[in-house]
């Protein structure tokens, strides 16, 4: 029997704050990075991003994620204080240790040397800093001293092990031990202090503030070395940094939309990366030096590959949402697909090449409902109560901006490029990128699809019926036939491609419509546990795909009997918003801001 299996996985973007610094992190042998995004981690790996597995162990949004230094276990902590500690190399990341370490969200994560004990920082209220035993979890210290939130934490590769932390209040505390208790507190900075590094061999750590300075200190005692750039370092405040391997060059990153590349014997800035000139979308928010890449981390998402001979353009760039998705658009002809999220940014995907970019020129400011492809144009619907249209061969919006009565639920598309647009209480028909006609609603409009061989438009309305309009050249709809009331609102309407058949949503249910005998019921098709968000036939008209509040996909394939195909936890913990068909693969995104698709086996 066919089956469904995971083939990709596209990665959301990082979601950054202005000015707070993010950490993504790298494995050992600097192959993956690692960071978190909603209730999930995401391993990516670096030669090959399309290569790309999840963690959803969290039942809360996700913060931060470390490797031990040994390759095998990662530490994950979340809003709550929790963190889990999980196995890296076995594809079921079994659990080793779970339990609570802080009182509120966890914001750095540092294994030591020895893969045995891990310090976190973040927010509480009776601790900010605290070290505990990685399969016990039991207290390896009592570490005081800090005031307000800790930002960062990092432990000494080398003995005496030691432990040192950065805070809002602009202290780095430096702790010894284990067990570790407070050593000197360290008052060098006049801001937050955002980020602490231990170099590699141990000799000396470094602090980066949002007073703009990057200062070294002694491994060992925590005497002032050196502040690097002299009074300062970046022009902004400095949000990440992070040493190469071998504890003669750091890499920091600012808000300045700068990163720079540090002789830190020299005291020398031998490299500046400029990132942009966007503000803010281009400051610099994380870094990570994993082998030979180094990675910088732009406000809006973009993780880009800087290049050390061509320092003003990363020869990699990264893209992926930040927000939820809500829409997605395939082409089976060139197999790329777009999608838009809830702030309206739309991306064009090529899976071929791993190819993503942001399209350009005048879209939507806000969430984009409904967006459907005709030819090499992408019309897409939302809030902001606009009809806009992406060239496909440009991936740039042209300058159509169609005014509607109101926000608009719905659109779908005829043949001959009729778009019918489905709003609040009216229905507008446009043509020749022209309003031809709009018509008002005694009730509010859901969802509509459009029927090329009969030249009818079927409407779903929250009054629980289908209303039939057959479509005249001139524009005009006129309505031929209700169907009876269904049991509950639905909010999906689609004909088959051939438009033998009409699917509906009602609650849990999709209700297979025939078209010819006056909308009679072929098949009720109900899943068990939660409301239907989205609908898809594929292009034979033989199968259907659907998915909900519930995060599952399920697949019905119409033939001598009904087949049922359930794709369990397809988004784990999150909402599925949309599905696509190319060929027999599956395409589905949703709250998680990831795309997944699905092969069909």
């Amino acid at each position: 029997m066919a089956s469904y299996s995971l083939k990709s996985l596209y990665a959301p973007a990082p979601k950054l704050t202005r000015g707070v610094g993010f950490n993504i992190n790298a494995d050992p042998k600097g192959k993956n990075i690692i960071y978190a995004h909603g209730n999930a981690i995401y391993i990516r790996d670096l030669a090959n991003p399309e290569i790309c597995e999840s963690y959803h162990g969290h039942q809360n949004a996700t913060t931060v994620a470390a490797y031990a230094p040994s390759g095998n276990y990662i530490c994950s902590g979340d809003v709550t204080g929790k963190v889990i500690v999980w196995d890296a190399i076995q594809p079921e990341h079994i659990v080793k240790y779970e339990g609570k370490q802080l009182g509120g969200s966890i914001k750095d994560i540092a294994w030591n040397s020895e893969n045995n004990r891990i310090a976190v920082a973040g927010e509480g209220k009776e601790k900010v800093v605290h070290a505990f035993m990685w399969d016990s979890g039991s207290s390896v210290g009592n570490m005081t001293g800090h005031i307000k939130y800790c930002n960062s934490v990092s432990i000494r590769p080398t003995r005496p092990f030691r432990i040192v932390s950065g805070s809002e209040d602009f202290f780095v505390n430096l702790y010894e031990g284990p067990p570790f208790k407070l050593m000197s507190q360290i008052k060098q900075h006049n801001n937050f202090v955002n980020k602490v590094r231990y170099s590699p061999d141990g000799s000396v750590f470094c602090s980066g503030s949002s007073d703009g300075k990057v200062i070294l200190f002694d491994g060992k005692d925590g005497a002032l070395v050196s502040c690097l750039g002299g009074d300062r370092a970046h022009g902004m405040g400095v949000t990440n940094l992070c040493w190469g391997p071998t504890s003669s060059q750091l890499l920091t990153v600012s808000s300045d939309r700068t990163a720079k590349l540090w002789d830190v014997e020299a005291n020398q800035c031998v490299t500046t990366f400029k990132l942009g000139d966007n503000i803010p979308n281009d400051m610099q928010c994380s870094c990570v030096w994993a082998g030979d890449y180094m990675i910088s981390v732009s406000l809006n998402g973009n993780i880009n590959y800087l290049d050390k001979n061509n320092p003003d353009h990363p020869f990699r760039v990264l893209k992926g949402h930040e927000k939820n998705i809500t829409t997605l658009v395939t082409n089976e002809d060139d197999y790329k697909f777009y999608t838009t999220s809830y702030d309206g940014r739309c991306l064009r995907w090529n899976p071929a090449a791993f190819d993503i970019q942001e399209c350009k020129g005048t879209g939507h400011t806000s969430q984009v409902n409904r967006a459907v492809r005709h030819k090499d144009k992408v019309y897409s619907i939302g809030i902001e109560k606009t009809l806009r249209c992406l060239d496909t061969n440009e991936d740039q919006y042209t300058p159509l901006g169609l005014p509607m009565e109101s926000e608009s639920k719905d659109i779908t598309i005829s043949k001959e490029g009729v778009i019918f647009v489905t709003c609040l209480n009216h229905l507008t028909v446009v043509k020749n990128d022209g309003i031809q006609n709009t018509i008002p609603l005694p009730y509010v409009g859901v969802s509509a699809s459009f029927n090329n061989d009969k030249k009818q438009l079927a409407l779903l309305g929250e009054d629980k019926k289908v209303h039939l309009f057959n479509y005249g050249d001139d524009g005009k709809l006129e309505e031929i036939f209700v169907s009876q009331e269904f049991f509950e609102i639905g909010n999906i309407i689609r004909y088959s491609p051939d438009c033998k058949m009409l699917a509906v949503t009602s609650g849990k249910t999709v209700h297979i419509l025939n078209p010819a005998e006056e909308l009679k019921e072929i098949q009720a098709l109900t899943r068990a546990s939660a409301r239907l968000l989205d609908i898809e036939w594929s292009s034979d008209s033989k199968r259907i795909a659907t998915a909900g509040l519930d995060s599952h996909i399920q697949v019905y394939e119409f033939g001598e009997n009904l087949d049922k195909f359930s794709i369990h936890r397809a988004h784990p913990g999150t909402v599925i918003q949309a599905l696509q068909w190319i060929g027999n693969n599956i395409l589905s995104t949703g709250y998680d801001s990831c795309v997944r698709i699905w092969k069909r086996e």
